[in-house]
Parts: C-alpha cells; sequence; structure tokens
C-alpha cells in the first residue's frame, strides 16, 4: 500500500466515525408499573361488576340464571375471607361463578383480590358506573 493509500484510508475511517450518520434511537424508557389497585378494578369492571355490582354490594346488573344474585362483595369478614381465599376464589371459581385462572394472569389475580379486599367499607368504595339495580340475593360467598 502506498503513502497516498494510507493516508487515503486512514482519512476515511476518521471521516466514517465523525460523519452524522444516521444512528439508531436510544431504547425507551420502561414504562412504570402499572398501580395494581387500578388493574385491579379494571378487570373487576371488565369481568365480575355484572354479578356482583359496581360497589360490589351484590346490587348486580341482572340476576343469575336461578334468579339469585352473586354474593355482596364488600362485606366479606377479613377473618373468614384472607386475602389467599378470595384469591382462590376468583382463580378457580365457585358455582356458578366461573374460574378466572386461565384468563388472568398471577399478577392480574392478585391485583383483582386486592381489589375486591378495597371493597370492604373501612378501605373505601371502589369505582361505581351508573345502572346497577339491586336483585334478591340468596348465592352463598364462601
Amino acid at each position: 500500500m502506498t503513502g497516498l493509500h494510507r493516508l487515503l484510508a486512514i482519512g476515511a475511517v476518521t471521516v466514517a466515525g465523525l460523519w452524522p450518520w444516521p444512528r439508531p434511537a436510544p431504547p425507551a424508557p420502561p414504562a412504570p408499573p402499572a398501580d395494581p389497585l387500578a388493574t385491579g378494578a379494571r378487570i373487576y369492571t371488565a369481568a365480575c361488576l355484572s354479578c356482583h355490582g359496581p360497589r360490589g354490594d351484590g346490587r348486580a346488573l341482572w340476576p343469575l340464571p336461578d334468579g339469585r344474585t352473586a354474593p355482596p362483595l364488600d362485606r366479606l369478614d377479613p377473618e373468614q375471607w384472607p386475602p389467599q381465599r378470595v384469591r382462590a376464589v376468583i382463580a378457580r371459581g365457585r358455582p356458578p361463578m366461573p374460574g378466572w385462572a386461565a384468563v388472568l394472569d398471577p399478577k392480574e389475580l392478585d391485583a383483582v383480590t386486592r381489589y375486591v379486599l378495597s371493597l370492604r367499607p373501612q378501605s373505601g368504595p371502589g369505582p361505581a358506573p351508573s345502572g346497577a339495580q339491586g336483585r334478591k340475593q340468596g348465592v352463598d360467598a364462601g
């Protein structure tokens, strides 16, 4: 390689490194983690509200096939209904309620469990979309 070729090669490498070629954008920062209570409220609204009512008070939008309504969730006794038991019923179901483990991932099950437990009076009410009417109750909660 002659001196001229060497000089051109060094110049090309130097220019290539300094030239403002389009560079890929840096990766976006990770999204902040979703609030589990908000996630639980969203899932409850989509999957549970029609049977258990907007506030979990058992005031269903329509009765179950046998004419009864699903049990209220806002009055679950904390000693009889610890979080593990509530989560198990949500995951496995309890006739006539279907289980949700095949539909929800573990974090979603935890989130909806947390939301259901927040419906207890000492924790404050959940979202209350309008239009829910009360019906007679009769399905055992546990």
